[in-house]
């Protein structure tokens, strides 16, 4: 979804009290039509609602910005059913606060939410809706209830709630509209996590908010000798004083989410190092540095005990900066979002190191600093990495006029040579069976209150193809796979692994939302991924890493009370890599520990020059390696004489046509076997054999029969060159071309 914070959902419409936030007051004008209308507004009465309301809200940035912290709260107020109360048949103030669904129920559904499940999801999607009209990050409603004309301000005797109360997690605020503006004040607090710390309230063993943060500001159960600090979520001369000095304990700021453990000024949900990863490289004939990659906002995980546990960042990502030679940081693209991908180039003269980073300008958070040194490319994202290049002065250095070199297979083993550990289970492999416990290193099996842990592959009426993996339903009896939040997909692996992933397909129709969770040897969450909302049968690959190779486990299912169903499991690092034109090449995700890197070039004329190489990878990474080949004589070329193709000590049309019927029968192609030379066909040298062979044949036959006969000498105007490739322009030419014939058979040659 674009327009809402970085991980959050639909129903993520206050986890954190940061950045933008919505209020959307609705006020209530009775019209007599079942209780009596005791209560009407006037426009003064209007005016003064809206000034308290404002003002309980902005004590919120007041109190933020006596922290001196980078960040900022800015609330955004839609006064639109509060100018214009919204009729009712009900007189709230009137009625017990328990009866709130009477009045908020009509007005819901007169907006279009009357198919919600409850009345907290109608709201919810109301606050959604708000959210993206008014461009914020999070929004919430406050239900002013006129109580002007009311003796005590207070809903009926017996009411649960006398006077205000919140629905916390981005909800509603239902309030008297005689109350102070500390109340809108306090009961925002709730909206974002926040807890009562008044005696009888909340304990302060409870917890709540992103950090799950402990209560320890409550005045329950506490131990003897405790003294409350002033809190605006207290009450009486606590909240009172809090209200006037803006102060606010620790573990209340916590339970919001201000919480600066480090106090560098930066909340801990924000302080969190920018993703920039790519890979970029010094040209130096242009004089031109290239990057290409990908750059992002990192969310902290979310602790929170309540809510969806989504996790949500706000950070984004400004611009990418680059460095020459520790200078100044300079603009090198500005991004302004919080996923992008990015590609540049910059116009540079000799320097000793590149530098680049991500930066957030607003929050101060920049990515991990990438470097270059001379024409060695960047490379970013692997625990293992490097480049190839052609080492023309031969002395096992990168030199600016070295070329990087494409089609070289990286293979990454453990030191005695044995793979590094990497698997998949595909349940079409499995069809119509049970499957063993453990299949490639992986043990799996379905955990929840209902299930026997098997694990089967069927296909499903869903798809009639394609298999996914299902549990038994101990109380169905039977095999299915709408895994939820009580019926999961866990997975252990053999080794620690650094890259998980796996299919989620929507299984409902009001939309799915699937979970993969990754977890330590001891059982901390590393890190998960949510999928965005899937409609039935929309299938979205869920991936995990790890830097450092630590993902022991992992749990995938439905999230926010969906199902889906999961299929295509794979993990580990995949063993090879092939470098691309830039001639990088990178293996992310592995464990901390030594392995070894072998290298070969697709062709033959390229030779690694250097020994085997031994890498120690250390909290994920390890040092780049620049992988040096250097430039040998094809063995497919003759090196008597190039445009001898059949080594008989002459050049005659012959040749050429023998590297036209060797693609005939076996395609142009890339040399990777010396052993298997019956003839010359590389002319060229290249290392691989191509029309272009059988050309230059041609035009070597052209440029020796001038130099007998003392002609021109203009190379590439030969006319057999130009009869031999006219025959190939079509396949209709080509059958009615005439047939060449072997000057030493004197039999037809067919290609």
């Amino acid at each position: 979804m674009s327009g809402i914070p970085l991980g959050a959902t639909a129903d993520d419409t206050g986890e954190f009290f940061l950045g933008r936030v919505a209020v959307i007051p609705v006020f209530f004008d009775s019209t007599g039509a079942i209780d009596p209308s005791t209560e009407d507004w006037t426009p003064e009465e209007i005016q003064v609602a809206l000034d308290k309301i404002r003002t309980g809200v902005n004590w919120w940035s007041a109190t933020l910005d006596a922290l001196g912290t980078v960040h900022e709260l800015e609330f955004v107020i839609d006064e639109t059913f509060a100018r214009n109360p919204v009729p009712s048949a009900y007189e709230p103030i009137s009625r017990r606060s328990e009866s709130y669904p009477t009045y908020l129920s009509p007005f819901l559904r007169d907006q279009g939410y009357g198919d919600a499940d409850s009345i907290e999801d109608a709201v919810r999607q109301f606050n959604h809706a708000a959210r993206l009209r008014l461009d914020t990050d999070w929004a919430f409603t406050i239900f002013m209830i006129d109580s002007s004309a009311d003796a005590d301000g207070q809903f009926a005797p017996g009411s649960e709630f006398n006077n205000a109360f919140a629905f916390a997690g981005g909800l509603y605020v239902i309030s008297p509209s005689t109350r102070p503006a500390s109340t809108i004040t306090h009961e925002t607090g709730h909206i974002f996590w926040g807890r009562d710390e008044y005696p009888g309230g909340a304990s302060s063993l409870d917890r709540r908010g992103y950090y799950n943060a402990q209560n320890l500001n409550a005045v329950d159960d506490q131990p003897p000798g405790f003294v409350q600090q002033p809190s605006i979520m207290s009450a009486g001369g606590s909240l009172n004083a809090s209200f006037l000095s803006h102060q606010l304990p620790e573990s209340t700021r916590a339970l919001i989410g201000w919480r600066d453990s480090d106090g560098d000024g930066i909340f801990d949900l924000a302080d969190v190092p920018l993703s920039l990863e790519g890979s970029g490289r010094y040209d130096n004939a242009l004089g031109q540095f290239q990057f290409s990659g990908r750059a992002q906002a990192v969310a902290l995980p979310n602790q929170n005990s309540s809510g969806t546990q989504n996790d949500i960042t706000l950070n984004r990502v400004s611009r990418i900066e680059y460095r020459v030679n520790g200078g100044e940081w300079l603009t090198a693209s500005d991004v302004d979002a919080q996923v992008a991908d990015v590609q540049f180039t910059l116009d540079i003269e000799a320097f000793d190191t590149i530098e680049l980073r991500a930066i957030d300008a607003k929050v101060g958070v920049t990515s991990p600093i990438l470097v270059t040194h001379g024409s060695a490319p960047i490379i970013a994202g692997a625990g293992i990495g490097g480049f190839a290049f052609v080492d023309a002065a031969g002395e096992g250095e990168n030199d600016p006029g070295d070329a990087l070199l494409g089609l070289v297979t990286a293979t990454v083993t453990k030191p005695n040579g044995s793979p590094v550990f990497s698997g998949q289970v595909e349940p079409d492999d499995y069809r119509d069976t049970v499957l063993a416990t453990t299949i490639s290193g992986a043990t799996i099996r379905s955990v929840g209150p209902t299930v026997d842990g098997r694990i089967a592959s069927y296909a499903t009426a869903a798809s009639s193809t394609n298999a996914t993996f299902h549990y038994y339903n101990l109380q169905t009896a039977q095999f299915q796979d709408q895994w939820n939040s009580i019926r999961q997909l866990e997975v252990t692996f053999a080794e620690t692994v650094g890259l998980v992933e796996l299919d989620a397909i929507g299984r409902a129709a009001g939309g799915s939302f699937g979970r993969l969770e990754a977890y330590d040897a001891q059982g901390n969450l590393l890190n998960r991924f949510t999928t965005g909302e899937l409609a039935v049968n929309e299938s979205m690959t869920m991936r995990v890493q790890n830097s450092q190779g630590r993902i022991a486990s992992i749990r995938a299912f439905g999230h926010q009370f969906s199902e889906v169903g999961l299929d295509q499991l794979r993990f580990g690092t995949q063993p090879t890599a092939v470098t691309q034109s830039d001639g990088t090449f990178r293996f992310a995700g592995l464990a901390d520990g030594d392995y070894r890197v072998t290298l070969k070039a697709q062709r033959l004329i390229h030779q690694y020059a250097g020994p085997v190489l031994a890498i120690t990878v250390g909290g994920g990474v390890s040092s780049p390696i620049a992988a040096a080949f250097t430039r040998v004589a094809s063995p497919w070329r003759n090196p008597v004489d190039p445009y001898d193709v059949d080594g008989r000590g002459a050049v005659r049309p012959s040749d050429a046509l023998r590297i036209i019927n060797e693609i005939g029968r076996n395609g142009t192609r890339i040399f990777a076997d010396a052993s298997q030379i019956t003839q010359f066909f590389d002319v060229s040298g290249d290392g691989a054999i191509s029309l272009r062979d059988a050309l230059s044949v041609l035009n070597e036959i052209g440029r020796r029969a001038r130099r007998v006969s003392g002609g021109p000498g203009v190379e590439g105007e030969v006319d057999v060159t130009d009869r031999v490739f006219a025959s190939w322009d079509s396949d209709e030419q080509k059958n009615k071309s005439e047939p060449f014939y072997s000057d030493q058979t004197g039999e037809p040659i067919v290609w």
